[in-house]
């Protein structure tokens, strides 16, 4: 798995349901190395993340990119994720922040498709629970 591709192979697998076409890159390419270092770029321009050799900073991309697709499977926003990763991970939000900016880049399709789930997920919630007032509210009624 390299660190902006897009999700991994299992990840695309479990979001099949998105209807949504995710490409996967075959074999090395340059631009991923590019990727990874325009994102170092970013966080150390904002003092979030100094790494001690390269591999040790991608392996730190690859990891919150990771922890993202779990997220992800977690049906979570961004702003959840963050949240998640912050507290249970011990990743500055910024981090997560930056590597999911950079994964929605690389993944226009599959974040809208993903988008348009959560938000239809959302909106059905919502009906289902007016539907439970309503039918709560019609049984007090009764009684």
């Amino acid at each position: 798995m390299h660190a902006f591709g897009g999700p991994t192979s299992a990840t695309l697998e479990r979001h099949k349901d998105l209807g949504s076409h995710v490409s996967r890159e075959q074999g090395p390419h340059r631009h991923v190395i590019s990727q990874q270092r325009r994102l170092e770029t970013l966080l150390l321009r904002q003092n979030q993340f100094r790494p001690m050799e390269d591999s040790s900073s991608a392996a730190y991309i690859r990891l919150v990119h990771r922890l993202i697709e779990e997220c992800i499977l977690f049906n979570m926003s961004k702003e959840e994720c963050m949240e998640a990763l912050s507290k249970h991970a011990n990743i500055n939000p910024v981090i997560t922040s930056t590597v999911w900016k950079e994964l929605e880049k690389e993944n226009q399709e599959f974040f809208e498709a993903y988008s348009r789930s959560r938000a239809e997920r959302a909106s059905e919630r919502e009906t289902n629970e007016r539907i439970q007032n309503m039918v709560s509210d019609s049984s007090k009624e009764r009684v």
